[in-house]
């Protein structure tokens, strides 16, 4: 199972990662967020775990264009 989040801007995006990380790493669920701000590097290896299925939850802003 699969969850994303979407976010109205990429700072609440990333608030509610940092939070919501605290309470699930701890329990085993693998979490990411994907934001324009990352390296491009760092955006397709999180791409593709989500996309293997390594990540179990993960959020993005609003405007993944940039993305």
């Amino acid at each position: 199972l699969q969850v994303a989040l979407m976010a109205p801007t990429e700072i609440l995006a990333q608030q509610h990662f940092i939070t919501l990380s605290e309470l699930l790493v701890p329990l085993g669920v693998d979490v990411a967020v994907l934001i324009s701000g990352l390296s491009s590097d760092t955006k397709e290896k999180i791409r593709s775990e989500i996309k293997n299925g390594d990540i179990d939850l993960y959020w993005h802003g609003k405007d993944i264009r940039k993305i």
